[in-house]
């Protein structure tokens, strides 16, 4: 015979056989053909992994955890060494600081903070053992920086003890001493000279000082925008400037190279905002109009940005930057939030998304959730589904979290909505073990295994899901078509028969 009979035949063979299973399948069960095929393509269950995005600051932490041990063992010449060699003269790809900045910082047990018994030991050790280095002394200066700004806390000045400024002063000094060491050890140390600076502001009253380190500062780094950013900063009213010195520093530095300073412009808009909102907002408090400065001070702050003029010159600035520095999250982040507050929503969500291209994981897992949630409320589902995904996978881990278990239920949702139910089993599966008492977690997993065709695996779920709540109708449901697929009528229609019950 020819090839072409042969493949007749065996086709022919085949179609018999399924008839015969399909026959024998819907003779005894009274069921459909669905049991059979879907057991035969039933799939191992999905696992939930993990995507997290490699990001030059998530490169950084790594190094910095490993620098991190090597402080800790007290092999300081290998720190030392390390930080030098990740000194660049250039910016950050992630942000507008130093290096030196960052790894200090990541020595310290929270980048942010400074724990007095914990790390002065440690930053008098290193003093100790390397008191002609640099990076010594600016992580010692820091140490002192930081325990000044907790003891002075967040309130205003006004709200403040007296026993709070007298500690904090008492900081700045040590903090000022080991300073000036890192600055005569090299005066090229920019990340110092930034600190002296806000020292010099917090301290001495005297612009004439400060004006005098500035220019110290930009003879020894002439373009370093932090030096010129920390003094824009002592301009304010609040340390004794005016508008007119903040804004005319700010154009004339905005006209020179790099290309960076030309964002000073809308650091002077920001630091204006901030004065208006603190005045506004002491006013409200005192005609009791608000009980919250921090409430009153953000709606006064981002009104000033709803003027178009002032937010033309603003976006001017910043959009010079972004130009040259694509991957300046933070100033991205910090413009797309300022547009969101005043109104901007359609530039927001630009410029949110922009930042989280650069480097979500400088962001951080909270501003990522922040960000999914504003999306989520302004109805772009498909967007709020991508940065849920993204908040999960750079979470360290999945905690009995409130906003991972929100995350992974609205995932799973978005998916589930959509029909993609294999796509959609680990984020159930996830909120299920976040929250394994509430009858509507319970009974969405079982649902979830349901979908996948997994019906022996499902029951007991649907089963505790009525444990739990005898009354939950949605169960009952589930059970009965469970049992319709796995070709028990009885069964099902007695779920279905209490299910009818409560939907009557």
């Amino acid at each position: 015979m020819s090839k072409t009979v042969w493949q007749l035949l065996f086709l022919a063979s085949l179609l018999m056989i399924m008839w015969f299973v399909w026959d024998r399948n819907s003779t005894e069960n009274k069921s459909s053909v669905l049991p059979f095929l879907e057991k035969v393509v039933a799939q191992p269950l999905p696992q939930l992994v993990k995507n997290p995005p490699r990001t030059a600051y998530v490169i950084a932490t790594n190094k910095a955890s490993k620098i991190k041990q090597s402080f800790l063992a007290r092999e300081f010449k290998k720190v030392e060494s390390f930080i030098e060699s990740e000194r660049k003269n250039g910016y950050t790809p992630w942000d507008l600081r130093s290096w030196i900045d960052f790894y200090i910082k990541q020595l310290k047990d929270d980048p942010e903070k400074a724990i007095f018994e914990i790390e002065i030991p440690r930053a008098n050790d290193w003093v100790e053992h390397s008191p002609d280095n640099t990076y010594s002394h600016s992580f010692r200066g820091q140490v002192y920086y930081d325990l000044a700004w907790q003891a002075r806390g967040k309130k205003f000045s006004r709200e403040t003890p007296e026993y709070s400024f007298d500690v904090f002063n008492q900081y700045l000094k040590l903090a000022e001493i080991d300073i000036k060491k890192a600055l005569e050890i090299d005066p090229g140390n920019d990340f110092a000279w930034m600190q002296l600076i806000a020292i010099k502001r917090q301290r001495s009253g005297n612009h004439r000082d400060e004006f005098d380190t500035l220019q110290s500062a930009l003879e020894q780094v002439p373009n370093s925008y932090r030096i010129a950013s920390s003094f824009l900063h002592s301009l304010q009213p609040k340390w004794g400037g005016s508008e007119k010195l903040m804004f005319g520093y700010a154009k004339h530095y905005a006209e020179q190279e790099p290309p960076v300073f030309t964002q000073l412009i809308s650091q002077a808009h920001r630091h204006k905002a901030q004065w208006i909102a603190r005045e506004k907002s002491a006013l409200d408090k005192k005609s009791a109009d608000s009980d919250k400065d921090e409430n009153t001070f953000r709606k006064h702050f981002y009104r000033y940005f709803e003027n178009d003029s002032i937010w033309t010159e603003y976006s001017q600035g910043l959009k010079k930057a972004f130009k040259n520095y694509p991957n300046y999250t933070e100033g991205l982040y910090e413009y797309a939030w300022t547009a969101r507050k005043s109104g901007r929503i359609e530039l927001a969500i630009e410029y949110f998304e922009r930042a989280m291209q650069a480097d979500a994981a400088f962001l951080g897992t909270d501003k990522i959730y922040s960000f999914a949630k504003f999306l989520r409320k302004e109805r772009y589902d498909d967007k709020a589904n991508q940065y849920y995904r993204l908040y999960l996978d750079l979470l360290p881990d999945y905690t009995n979290d409130k906003d991972t278990f929100y995350a992974a239920d609205y995932v799973g949702w978005q998916y589930s909505r959509k029909g993609d139910w294999f796509a959609s089993f680990p984020y159930y599966k996830l909120t299920y073990e976040l929250d394994p008492e509430s009858e509507k977690t319970v009974a969405n997993y079982c649902n979830a295994l349901f979908n996948i065709h997994r019906y022996d695996e499902g029951i007991p779920y649907c089963e505790k899901a009525i444990e739990i709540n005898p009354n939950h109708s949605w169960s009952y449901f589930i059970l009965s078509k469970i049992y319709e697929r796995k070709g028990d009528p009885t069964i099902a229609a007695q779920y279905m028969e209490k299910y009818d019950s409560f939907v009557q």
